[in-house]
C-alpha cells in the first residue's frame, strides 16, 4: 500500500487515500484464486461516534473487486459489493448489498444477484484447496440467481430466504425455479421450493419441527440420464 493520510485532531478523524498493488486473494484464504489486484483504497475513521468508512475498487487482468461499506458499534452496512471476472470471454459477477447487526439480536439483511457464475467450478476449487478430491465435479454450467435474505445471527438465529433461478444451466441442461425458506431455531417454519434441473423436478412444501407439522417433498426424476447425474432409470 502507498498513499497519504490526514489527521484532524479537533474532529478526532483520520482519512487516507491509498493505492494497493499486487493484492493476492489466495494469501487471505487458500480456497480463493491467486490474484494481483491493484487500485484505490479510501479509509475514513471517526472517534465520536466511532465509525469506519471504506471504499475500494481493485482489479487485475482476470478479476474485479469493488466495495463500499461503513461500520460502527451497531452494524456493518455494505452499500455495494461487486465481485467479477473480466477479460476476454469473462462475464461472471456477484453483486450484493446488506446490513449485519452487531448489537442486540444481531439482525441482518442481504440482497443480491449472481450472473454467469460457475458454481461447480468454485466448489471444485474450494475442495482442491483443502486437499480434497475434486474429480467428482466434472459438470460445468452457469448460475444466474436473485436472492433476498433477512433474519438474525444472535442467540436465537433465524433466516428468511427468497431465491429465484433464471437462465441457469447444469452442464448443458437448464436449471430454473425458486423458492422461499423460513428457518428459526432448528425449526423449518415454512418452505415453498420448486426447482427444475435437467428435466427433473424437485418440490418441497410445508413446515417441520413441531408436532403436527409436515414437509411434503416430491421428486419427479424422469431424465436422470442427462448430465450431471449421468445414470439410468427414473425416480
Amino acid at each position: 500500500l502507498a498513499g497519504q493520510g490526514r489527521v484532524d485532531l479537533a474532529q478526532a478523524r483520520f482519512s487516507a487515500d491509498l493505492t494497493a498493488r499486487r493484492v493476492d486473494a489466495r494469501a487471505l484464504h487458500a480456497a480463493l484464486p491467486a490474484t494481483g489486484l491493484a487500485g484505490p483504497l479510501r479509509v475514513q475513521l471517526a472517534a465520536d461516534p466511532q465509525r469506519l468508512d471504506l471504499d475500494c475498487d481493485w482489479r487485475d487482468a482476470r478479476y474485479a473487486f469493488k466495495v463500499s461499506a461503513r461500520a460502527d458499534a451497531q452494524a456493518i452496512d455494505v452499500a455495494q459489493l461487486q465481485v467479477g471476472a473480466q477479460g476476454a470471454g469473462a462475464g461472471a459477477r456477484v453483486v450484493a448489498q446488506g446490513r449485519l447487526g452487531l448489537a442486540g439480536d444481531r439482525r441482518f439483511s442481504l440482497q443480491g444477484r449472481l450472473r454467469d457464475v460457475d458454481a461447480a467450478g468454485l466448489l471444485a476449487a474450494a475442495r482442491a484447496a483443502r486437499g480434497a478430491d475434486a474429480a467428482g465435479f466434472k459438470a460445468r454450467g452457469v448460475l444466474n440467481a436473485d436472492f433476498e435474505a433477512h433474519g438474525a445471527w444472535g442467540l436465537a438465529p433465524e433466516v428468511v430466504l427468497h431465491f429465484s433461478l433464471d437462465g441457469s444451466r447444469v452442464g448443458t441442461q437448464s436449471l430454473s425455479g425458486g423458492g422461499d425458506v423460513d428457518w428459526s431455531g432448528g425449526r423449518l417454519r415454512r418452505a415453498e421450493v420448486d426447482v427444475l434441473a435437467a428435466g427433473n423436478r424437485l418440490r418441497a412444501s410445508g413446515a417441520f419441527g413441531r408436532p403436527g407439522e409436515a414437509l411434503r417433498v416430491m421428486l419427479d426424476a424422469q431424465q436422470l440420464a442427462h448430465e450431471p447425474a449421468g445414470i439410468g432409470g427414473v425416480v
